[in-house]
């Protein structure tokens, strides 16, 4: 199994839209990670953020086809969806020294 990537904001855009300048080299990436037995990785901030952006480029479908892709790959564990709690992000500000 290969090492866990987090997959922030653009890669995910990149990996769905077919207009984006990186999309064929991002979902390549994405498509032989997984095959080799990858993890990805990724927060209930990141899909909120794909999902506002995809659904300003492309069809409600393809943002709901996506959606519903990433629900079912973390249910089958075949991706790492971590939620972002207030003790979460309590603990990030201490250790960046913001109050």
């Amino acid at each position: 199994m290969r090492k866990p990537i987090f997959f922030d904001s653009w890669g995910w855009i990149a990996v769905v839209d077919r207009k984006d300048p990186y999309h064929e080299t991002a979902k390549a990436f994405y498509q032989e990670y997984v095959k080799g037995g990858g993890i990805p990785i990724t927060t209930d901030y990141i899909l909120d953020e794909v999902l506002t952006v995809l659904r300003r480029r492309l069809t409600h479908q393809v943002v709901v086809k996506f959606g519903e892709g990433v629900f079912q790959s973390a249910r089958a564990q075949k991706l790492r969806f971590e939620l972002i709690d207030n003790r979460r992000r309590e603990k990030e500000r201490e250790g960046m020294g913001i109050i």
